[in-house]
């Protein structure tokens, strides 16, 4: 067992397992932060929030926090985990989204369209690497990710090693 930043590489046999659970942390981020504007809020309300004669509240602090949250929200929700589990006769991709809905996608090999390991940059500027994999009919899927390229290369031999794309 072999660890990818926060993904998990598991040859168990002739089948490899591959994890990418890198946005699990982001869900909790987010749902952490959206408790507190709820929570927040609610105490702003119910409790009147202490005023002198003629003040005014301002709502459009407790207006930016709800942006903030729907606009956090729809990023962080709507990214996947994802779960790879492969041999020499094909795989299953299973996706996994934060509300727990499941889909799967069943492939052999000659269906693999692409499998390489692609260069961006983080929002620092900072080199960042994923592996990709791209099935015919599908969109491609990010089993492996970080900021380290020898790893994810790694990553990418035993999968093709698996697959027989060697």
């Amino acid at each position: 067992m072999r660890a990818v930043e926060m993904k998990t590489l598991n040859r168990s046999g002739s089948r490899l397992i591959l994890e990418n659970n890198t946005i699990t942390f982001s869900w909790l981020v987010m749902t952490l932060f959206n408790l507190g504007v709820v929570l927040t809020t609610g105490l702003i309300v119910t409790d009147r929030y202490p005023l002198q004669d003629g003040e005014v509240f301002p709502w459009w602090v407790i207006a930016i926090f709800w942006l903030g949250a729907i606009a956090g929200s729809i990023w962080a929700y709507s990214k996947t985990r994802t779960c790879l589990i492969i041999n020499h006769q094909g795989g299953t991709i299973t996706r996994i989204d934060i509300l727990f809905r499941t889909s799967q996608i069943h492939f052999k090999p000659h269906e693999v369209q692409r499998l390489e390991v692609l260069r961006t940059t983080d929002v620092d500027g900072d080199p960042y690497f994923y592996c990709e994999l791209a099935i015919a009919g599908q969109k491609p899927v990010r089993v492996a990710e970080g900021h380290f390229q020898n790893p994810l290369e790694d990553v990418l031999q035993e999968l093709r090693q698996t697959i027989g794309l060697s």
